[in-house]
């Protein structure tokens, strides 16, 4: 198939396939967060791209950079825009330990257990693979958590709400894990060689900086939804190509592009209002392409597979524990039977959009390095971890409120 047409059908599916009506009460709860999340769609991408089918095939896959700069860095630029200083002070210390313990537990649990074995199979850039696997490890689902909460009308108690923070807080970690990785370990090999190193770390921050400028210079000029659009395709797009030049991961540029808007400009709140009631296509879009994009890392994918996906599950369900205790948080009330109260042990454990572009950001930045076996083992594990959480779900829609 000419790599036209692949484009264009892959611009027709995302509308098409976003017009799901992913909130139908008919629909059982698990079915709900299944689609209401996207993973669903991940084997489309699989089937439709050259791994299955080859109807798109490996040449075509290069047209589609500018939507996938465009959908990363869009996916970064939410996660900066809810940085705002002064609401981050709200959110008590305690809130602040416990996440950042639980993320970092997960980080440390997964690289530990990933480096002997990446060693052990001579994989590109060992460490880097290793605390990028525990990146992905370590960013929880928002988007399943409150749907599956939500739909069990759970959502209103204090261990809910605390979940859905702490899945929030692990995005952010996340992301700024991946950026010092990105710089200490997979840095732009020509600038890393020609200039200092204060100057090398400095250059990604600095060109953020600057393109977040501009995105506020013409921010404050845009006055409708329809220039908002425009605005946000152009720029994010831009940004994306120059954090491919720097060799610097687009998803942490607009984290910092984001920090920098969210607190210096008055149209910020627009802007992510605005993005938010868009993001349904974007995030289809990321999911689609990661089916499209990944292939397998054969013998070794399996392995590695197997220990992101025990190793995380141990930690992310002790770290929950942990934080039920510490915090001594109040039981889930309601009609809920003592099965489904201790299903709820997982609530952390669905994987979403975050990793699933932090990998992609990397593959693209990364290509036959760290980058490939990155995707090959996220893809199915971010795929997995969602049918596991719809499993664990299955039920609790006949559960009551707290």
């Amino acid at each position: 198939m000419h790599s036209v047409y692949a484009l264009l059908l892959i611009i027709i599916l995302i509308p098409l396939l976003a017009r799901i009506n992913r909130n139908a009460d008919a629909w059982p709860l698990w079915v709900r967060v299944l689609i209401g999340s996207g993973m669903v769609f991940m084997p489309v991408g699989v089937l439709l791209g050259p791994t299955v089918l080859g109807f798109i095939g490996t040449a075509s896959l290069g047209l589609l950079d500018p939507l996938l700069n465009l959908v990363i860095t869009w996916v970064g630029l939410v996660m900066g825009l809810q940085l705002r200083l002064r609401d981050l002070k709200r959110i008590p210390a305690s809130d602040w330990r416990a996440s950042l313990l639980q993320f970092s537990g997960t980080v440390a649990l997964v690289t530990l257990g990933s480096w002997p074995l990446l060693l052990w199979l001579h994989a590109p850039d060992p460490l880097a693979l290793a605390l990028l696997l525990g990146c992905l490890a370590g960013s929880s689902s928002a988007t399943m958590i409150t749907l599956a909460l939500s739909g069990a009308g759970l959502a209103r108690g204090q261990r809910a709400r605390t979940a859905i923070l702490y899945s929030n807080l692990d995005g952010m970690y996340a992301l700024f894990l991946l950026g010092l990785v990105s710089i200490l370990l997979l840095p732009h090999k020509e600038l890393a060689s020609g200039l200092p190193l204060p100057l090398t770390l400095l250059i990604p921050p600095l060109v953020s900086l600057a393109l977040a400028w501009v995105f506020h210079y013409f921010l404050e000029r845009a006055l409708r939804d329809s220039q908002l659009i425009l605005l946000l395709i152009g720029l994010l797009t831009f940004a994306g190509g120059c954090a491919a030049i720097i060799k610097f991961s687009p998803l942490v540029m607009g984290l910092l592009m984001g920090l920098w808007l969210t607190n210096q400009s008055r149209r910020a709140n627009q802007l992510y209002e605005f993005m938010i009631k868009s993001e349904w296509p974007i995030m289809l879009a990321l999911i689609l392409m990661g089916g499209l994009l990944w292939h397998p890392v054969r013998g070794a994918g399996c392995w590695l597979l197997l220990v992101l996906v025990v190793l995380r599950t141990i930690a992310k369900v002790a770290g929950w524990q942990w934080t039920v205790r510490v915090r001594s948080l109040p039981e889930w009330t309601g009609t809920l039977s003592q099965r489904d109260r201790r299903r709820l042990r997982f609530v952390l454990l669905p994987m979403g959009g975050v990793p699933l572009a932090i990998a992609l950001s990397q593959q693209q930045l990364q290509r036959a390095a760290s980058g490939d076996w990155l995707l090959a083992v996220a893809a199915p594990a971010v795929l997995l971890m969602a049918l596991l959480a719809t499993l664990l779900v299955r039920g609790l829609g006949k559960g009551g409120g707290e």
